[in-house]
């Protein structure tokens, strides 16, 4: 029951989260995809650059009032993914034990993306 964004560098090296939070929480829309389905979702996201210290950092924005600011980011090779992860701790009600059919975590195909220098 938890999303992320996840930025690999060239080395494979995760970037991290160097900020963000939460002011409050905003409801959103439950999402069915059947089996073999595909959704797309978009958010908005942005690539920030401070230039007295040439670095970049990425913010994610998850529509749920939450921002996640990784970084920070030098000219290179990275790759960008989603994940979601999913445990039942307890047993589901019955109007939505149709839909959750699994536990664990998935991930998306990664994109790739290149970050050059002014």
């Amino acid at each position: 029951d938890s999303f992320g964004i996840r930025i690999m560098d060239s080395k494979r090296n995760e970037i991290a989260t160097i900020g963000g939070g939460r002011d409050g929480t905003l409801r959103t829309k439950s999402v069915i995809i059947d089996a073999g389905g595909t959704y797309c979702l978009s958010r908005r996201a942005e690539l920030s650059w401070t230039p007295e210290k040439n670095v970049r950092s990425f913010s994610y924005y998850d529509g749920t009032g939450a921002i996640a600011i990784l970084g920070p980011l030098y000219a290179g090779n990275y790759t960008l993914s989603f994940w979601c992860n999913h445990s039942e701790k307890k047993p589901l009600e019955d109007s939505h034990a149709q839909f959750i059919k699994w536990s664990g975590k998935t991930t998306t195909k990664e994109v790739a993306f290149k970050i050059i220098d002014p």
